[in-house]
C-alpha cells in the first residue's frame, strides 16, 4: 500500500497564477507523443507539491468493467494483485469468492463507478462522507491512513471512452485547500481526458496504416498467378506483417506436404533434417484445421503433435511458434475445403512472444494467402497456362485472325512432334575420378598430433605408423591407475600378512580372521579390475600411434604443415588413403531432372547383359 509523502514544512501556493502554470504545462505534456506511464509519472511528481500524496488513473471499459491504467500495478496501489497492463478488476459477483479481498477495495470501486457514473467530481474522506455534497450512500475506505482523503474527478475521452483520476491528500490540506483542489483536480481530468484522446488517436493512425500495407500487401499477393511467385511474396512481404523473425509456407497437394518457401531463404532445402521435421509437425497440427499457438512448452499438447514439435525444436532455436493451416472459403455453406498447406510462424527471442492482438492481423492474412495459393496452384496445374497468359499480355492478339491461329497451330503440332520424336540425349555432368577403395584416418580420441611420419603422394603399407599423437588425459588417468593399483596391492599383501599371523584361539580371534578373509577377498576384487583396466588404457595408448588402414598412397595434400602439433577431436579426419593401383570410379553431379533417364538406362543395360535374360 503506498503511503502518502510527508508533509512539507513550507507554504503550499495555490494562487491562481501558480494554478495555471501547473494546468499550462500539463496541457503541454499531454500534447506530447509520450508513453502513458511517463505522462502519469510526470503528473504524479508535479502534483506532490501540492501536498497530493499520489495519484490513481481508471478507465471504464464499454461493458462497465474498471480498469487501473495507472499505477501500471494495481497491488502498488491498493494491494490488490493486478497485471502488469491494469487488467480487469474483479467483478462484484466474484468478491466473495475470494476472502482475501478487503472491504477497503470494494468501497473504491463504487466510490470511483459512482463518481464516473455521476459525472461531478467528490472529496471522499475515510468514513465515506462527501466534504462537499453531504453523506455518501456507500461505505467507503479510500486509504488506510486516518488523516487521508481522496480528491476523485472524472473525465470523458473521445470513442466512448470514460474514467476517473484519485488524488489522495491529507485530510488537513484538502479541508484547507478544498476550493482549490477540486476544481484543479477537475481540470486535471480534463487533461487526462485530452490525453487519451490523443492516445487513442494515435492507435487509430497506427491501425488505419497497418491495414494500409496489408491492403497493399494483399493486391500485390492477388496479381500474382504463378505459385512460386505467391509462396515467396507471403513469406518475405508477409514477415514483417505478422511481426515474427521468421516465416514459412508449407503446402499440401497430391498427397504430399513441401516446404514452399522460407522468409530470408533464396532456396529451400527441402530433404534437410529440419525440413523434415518441419513437415511432420504441419502434417499433425493442421489434421483439426484449427490453428496452433505455442511457446517451447509442449507439455500440454497432444501425444502426436508433441513429439513432432519436440523434434522440431531440436532443430530451431524458437521460443514461440504459429502453426495456422490455410483452409480457402468454401463456395457451398455446408461444404468445408481441406486444408492446402500452413503458415509457420516463428519468434526467436525468449521474450518475444506472439501478441493477442497480433492473432486476429496473422488469421486476416492467412485467408489471404489460403485463396491466393489455390487459385496460383489451380493456374499451374493448367497445361500450357504460362503460353496462355504471355499472349494475354499482348495487345495484338486481339486482332489474330483465323490464317494466323492457323499457322499458329501447325507451329504448335511441329513443336510437340519435335518433343515426341526420340532423339539422342547429352549430359554435361561435372564430377571428379577417386579411387574406388579409399579410407579416411580418424583421431582414436582427444589428442595431440606430436609427429607425422608420412607425406603427400607417398606409398604406405597396411599397419605402417602414420601419425604419433598424445594424450595428455590418457597419461594422467594410467599414472592415477597405476597409483591406485600399488596401493591396493599392498593392502592386500598387508591383509594376507596379518591373517596368517594370527594365532588360532578363542571365538573372538576366528570372528577376526573372518573379517580379514572377507577383505582379502574385497582387495583381491579391486586388484583385479585395476589390472583390467590398466590393460584397457595401455590399449588405448597403443592406439595414439595411428597406422595405415589399407595398402595405398597419401592423398592429403601438406599433411606436416596441416597437423603437426595439432589437437585433434575423437572421430575427426586426420589423413586419407586411397589404393591408387586399384579400380578407380567416377563421381559425377548429374542433375536432378536427368537421374530418372540415368537410372533407367543403366537398369536396362544391366538387364541386357545378364545370360539368363539373353537366353530368354
Amino acid at each position: 500500500m503506498l503511503r502518502s509523502e510527508p508533509s512539507t514544512t513550507q507554504p503550499i501556493d495555490f494562487s491562481e497564477a501558480s494554478l495555471d502554470r501547473l494546468l499550462e504545462e500539463l496541457t503541454q505534456r499531454s500534447d506530447s507523443d509520450g508513453e502513458p506511464n511517463t505522462f502519469f509519472e510526470f503528473l504524479s511528481e508535479r502534483l506532490s507539491h501540492l501536498s497530493i500524496g499520489r495519484i490513481a488513473v481508471w478507465t471504464k471499459s464499454p461493458a462497465g468493467c474498471l480498469n487501473v491504467q495507472w499505477p501500471a500495478r494495481f497491488h502498488d496501489v491498493l494491494g490488490q494483485s493486478c497485471d502488469s497492463d491494469g487488467g480487469p478488476l474483479l467483478e462484484p459477483e466474484t468478491w466473495n469468492d475470494n476472502a482475501q479481498r478487503s472491504a477497503e477495495v470494494v468501497g473504491d470501486i463504487e466510490v470511483v463507478r459512482a463518481v464516473i457514473d455521476s459525472d461531478q467530481p467528490q472529496l471522499i474522506d475515510r468514513s465515506g462522507k462527501n466534504q462537499l455534497a453531504g453523506d455518501y450512500d456507500h461505505k467507503i475506505s479510500v486509504s488506510p491512513a486516518c488523516d487521508e482523503v481522496a480528491i476523485v474527478a472524472p473525465w470523458r475521452g473521445i470513442a466512448g471512452q470514460r474514467g476517473a483520476i484519485v488524488c489522495w491528500t491529507t485530510k488537513q490540506s484538502a479541508v484547507i485547500a478544498a476550493q482549490a483542489h477540486l476544481p484543479m483536480v477537475a481540470a486535471i481530468g480534463e487533461i487526462v481526458a485530452r490525453f487519451q484522446a490523443r492516445q487513442t488517436l494515435h492507435r487509430f493512425e497506427a491501425t488505419i496504416q497497418q491495414q494500409r500495407q496489408v491492403d497493399a500487401f494483399t493486391a500485390s499477393l492477388h496479381a500474382c498467378s504463378s505459385l512460386e511467385q505467391v509462396v515467396y511474396m507471403v513469406a518475405n512481404d508477409g514477415r514483417p506483417l505478422v511481426d515474427c523473425d521468421r516465416l514459412s509456407v508449407v503446402t499440401y497437394s497430391a498427397g504430399r506436404w513441401k516446404v514452399a518457401a522460407i522468409s530470408g531463404a533464396e532456396h529451400v532445402h527441402r530433404h534437410s533434417s529440419s525440413a523434415r521435421s518441419l513437415l511432420a509437425l504441419c502434417r499433425c497440427a493442421t489434421v483439426t484445421g484449427v490453428p496452433l499457438w505455442q511457446d517451447t512448452r509442449i507439455d500440454d499438447l497432444p501425444p502426436q503433435i508433441a513429439d513432432a514439435m519436440a523434434d522440431y525444436l531440436d532443430h530451431s532455436p524458437a521460443s514461440a511458434i504459429a502453426i495456422i493451416p490455410l483452409r480457402p472459403p468454401s463456395q457451398q455453406p455446408d461444404e468445408i475445403e481441406p486444408v492446402i498447406g500452413a503458415l509457420v510462424i516463428e519468434n526467436y527471442r525468449q521474450d518475444q512472444a506472439i501478441a493477442p492482438q497480433a492473432k486476429d492481423q496473422i488469421l486476416n492474412i492467412a485467408k489471404h494467402c489460403a485463396i491466393a495459393v489455390q487459385r496460383a496452384a489451380r493456374f499451374d496445374r493448367v497445361p500450357g497456362i504460362g503460353f496462355g497468359l504471355w499472349l494475354s499480355n499482348h495487345h495484338w492478339t486481339n486482332w489474330l485472325g483465323a490464317r494466323t491461329m492457323i499457322g499458329l497451330v501447325a507451329v504448335a503440332v511441329a513443336l510437340f512432334s519435335l518433343i515426341l520424336i526420340p532423339a539422342d540425349l547429352r549430359i554435361r555432368a561435372p564430377g571428379e575420378l577417386m579411387p574406388t577403395d579409399r579410407r579416411e584416418v580418424f583421431a582414436p580420441r582427444n589428442a595431440v598430433i606430436t609427429s607425422v611420419l608420412v607425406q603427400h603422394g607417398q606409398w604406405v603399407d597396411r599397419g605402417q605408423p602414420l601419425l604419433e599423437l598424445r594424450s595428455t588425459e590418457l597419461e594422467l588417468e594410467i599414472q592415477q591407475v597405476d597409483s591406485d593399483l600399488h596401493q591396493a596391492r599392498k593392502r592386500l599383501s598387508a591383509t594376507q600378512s596379518e591373517r596368517l599371523q594370527l594365532p588360532p584361539g578363542d571365538a573372538e580371534a576366528r570372528n577376526r580372521q573372518r573379517r580379514m578373509t572377507a577383505d582379502e577377498d574385497q582387495y583381491q576384487q579391486q586388484v583385479a579390475n585395476l589390472e583390467l583396466r590398466q590393460q584397457i588404457l595401455r590399449e588405448h595408448q597403443k592406439q595414439l600411434m595411428v597406422v595405415a588402414p589399407i595398402a595405398g598412397q597419401v592423398l592429403t595434400w601438406n599433411a606436416e604443415e596441416r597437423l603437426a602439433t595439432r589437437p585433434v577431436q575423437r572421430g575427426e579426419s586426420m589423413l586419407s588413403v586411397a589404393d591408387t593401383k586399384g579400380t578407380w570410379q567416377a563421381e559425377l553431379q548429374v542433375p536432378g531432372r536427368h537421374a530418372g533417364r540415368l537410372v533407367n538406362l543403366y537398369s536396362s543395360r544391366e538387364r541386357h547383359s545378364r545370360p539368363d535374360a539373353n537366353n530368354a
